[in-house]
């Protein structure tokens, strides 16, 4: 036993031997090898450093394009963008100028929608386009011209620093109101609650003698949005010889204002779309009338001094 002990013992020596010089020799790489490797990384990273620069060059260059194009067609309604497409805050907040009203901007807001064909007024007739499923569809045609002649009473008046009142006294109508005086500036009133009875024939009982003989509380001009509701004001108007505007839709009768806008007086859009374009107009006047203001200061300043030499 002892004998084979000492024959078994250099048969494992050995054997562990060259198992563990195996993977020694197999790890040694070979001197081809050690010597290309830096050169292929080198290559492969110029390769991937011109592609990327190309790339970036076809990039740019494909944005310069897109430039360009977008420079001399944007202005043809091609691009698309939150300022030049409709918002529903726009006829409220950034009404559009008299000029520049289509036909199309007022079919938008749904002016053309008037009531019932069984409401229709018989002197509504000229401004009806026709009946469609029962209800009385407006001519926008009529309305359009009408539109822009009550935007020049509006500048007229307001040239002529005279007063303007927006009534509008539902309550959807109030911001439209609202907005529309402020926009304007002076001499522009806003009504959004209900009208007082007697406000313009029996003055003195209402305000007092103070306020009579210090302020006018006559309009020089007066713009309602929902004639029906406010039928008082209206024949008060007509007592004082004050001219109205006003929407008039299928069921009014266009003969009770001086300035009918034949229109869906029931569309909010519809009636922020003309009360800020009739603001605007104010607005216009109103910068009219200080520029012949400051022209004939100028005139006046000037003859004084002809005058002095």
């Amino acid at each position: 036993m002892s004998r084979l002990r000492t024959v078994t013992r250099p048969l494992l020596n050995r054997r562990c031997l060259s198992t563990a010089v195996e993977p020694a020799v197999e790890q040694v790489p070979l001197a081809s090898t050690l010597s290309a490797s830096p050169v292929l990384e080198s290559s492969a990273g110029q390769a991937s450093a011109s592609n990327a620069a190309s790339e970036w060059e076809m990039l740019k260059e494909g944005r310069r394009r897109h430039q360009i194009l977008m420079e001399q067609f944007g202005s043809l309604g091609s691009q698309q963008n939150r300022e030049n497409t409709f918002q529903p805050h726009h006829p409220l907040h950034r009404p559009v100028a008299p000029n520049s009203l289509t036909l199309s901007a007022l079919m938008a807001a749904g002016a053309h929608l008037g009531h019932s064909s069984s409401l229709l007024r018989p002197a509504f007739l000229p401004y009806a386009y026709g009946t469609r499923a029962g209800v009385t569809i407006i001519d926008l045609d009529q309305t359009l011209p009408l539109l822009r002649r009550a935007a020049n009473v509006t500048r007229a008046v307001a040239r002529n620093n005279g007063s303007i009142l927006f009534v509008g006294t539902q309550e959807p109508l109030r911001p439209a109101v609202i907005k529309a005086a402020q926009r304007m500036g002076r001499n522009a009133y806003q009504l959004s609650t209900r009208w007082k009875p007697g406000t313009l024939t029996n003055a003195l009982q209402v305000f007092g003698e103070d306020v009579m003989n210090e302020t006018n509380h006559i309009p020089d001009l007066v713009i309602l949005l929902n004639p029906l509701d406010n039928m008082v004001l209206i024949k008060e108007c007509c007592a004082k010889n004050v001219p109205t505007v006003a929407l008039i839709d299928s069921n009014v009768d266009p003969r009770i204002v001086t300035y009918p806008i034949p229109a869906n007086d029931d569309s909010v859009r519809t009636a922020e779309l003309i009360v800020g374009m009739l603001s605007l107009a104010g607005k216009q006047g109103l910068k009219e009338l200080e520029a012949s203001q400051k022209a004939l200061e100028i005139e006046n300043s000037s003859s004084l001094e002809v005058a002095v030499v």
